[in-house]
């Protein structure tokens, strides 16, 4: 069985201005190999797959030393820690068909306004009016982090990965958030350079809703609604009124909570789960 042991010459690493190492170039001494093949193995077996922050990109056969020796380089680059976080709280566009509370109504004559139960935009008293509600500027938080990871990494197969897991959201906590409270954009990546020791610089995109508790719905309180999980109202028209002066008012009856997202894990994604 071949086997590697580390050669006596020296580790040749490389650094940028800033002192941080970029690459580096494991020497090694191969026994026992009767081929390239065996060699390469035996390098793969004995080696780390990083080093000082950084990811081991190539296996390279320098020299024949007899029929079963040789000598094998082993290098790294890419910085596993180099990682670049954006993030985007500008707001969206929400819908609403219920408002947080009724301040005030005003008639021609003084006289009480029809009840709308928190409703808004309310066409009319009639049965079945439509409730036509409102667009607000709703809390949005969304951020990205760019990623650079070796090219043994990005595989067909994980970047087929990514594409299912889009559109899902984190069924453990991830970067502080609780389950359910992210939800995963897509990624999309491009390759840097055009050697065996290129990186893939990754962007992965996010967008955050908040769990929110004891919602007033009317007169319904819902408990919990977890981050991407969908509320929903059901109106039905009531008779309000007195003194012979009666009106049909949109009243909610129910409100629903709805899964619309799948979860799953993102650790599988390869760039960890904790706070950057």
């Amino acid at each position: 069985m071949a086997t590697a042991a580390l050669s006596y010459n020296a580790i040749e690493i490389t650094a940028n201005s800033a002192g941080t190492i970029t690459s580096a170039v494991q020497p090694y001494i191969v026994r026992g190999a009767a081929d390239e093949d065996a060699a390469i193995a035996a390098a793969i077996e004995e080696s780390t797959e990083t080093y000082k922050g950084l990811y081991r990109e190539e296996i390279t056969i320098r020299e024949r030393l007899s029929d079963d020796a040789w000598r094998v380089e082993v290098s790294y680059s890419g910085q596993t820690s180099e990682v670049q976080v954006s993030f985007d709280t500008t707001g969206a566009t929400q819908h609403v068909e219920v408002g947080y509370e009724q301040i005030a109504a005003y008639t021609v004559d003084g006289s009480a306004a029809p009840a709308a139960n928190g409703v808004i935009g309310l066409e009319g008293t009639r049965p079945g009016a439509a409730v036509k509600g409102v667009d607000l500027v709703a809390s949005q938080y969304q951020f990205t982090e760019t990623h650079y990871l070796p090219r043994s990494r990005v595989t067909s197969g994980y970047r087929n990965a990514l594409a299912r897991k889009t559109s899902m959201y984190n069924n453990q906590p991830f970067r502080g958030f609780d389950p359910c409270e992210v939800l995963f954009l897509g990624a999309n990546g491009r390759i840097q350079g055009d050697g065996r020791g290129d990186v893939w610089e990754v962007q992965f995109q996010f967008a955050v809703a908040q769990t929110q508790t004891n919602l007033r719905i009317g007169d319904i309180v819902v408990p919990r609604k977890r981050g991407w999980e969908y509320l929903w109202v059901m109106y039905d028209d009531t008779v309000a009124g007195s003194g012979g002066r009666f009106r049909f008012v949109k009243t909610p009856v129910a409100v629903y909570v709805n899964k619309v997202y799948l979860g799953t894990d993102f650790s599988s994604l390869g760039i960890g789960t904790g706070v950057l």
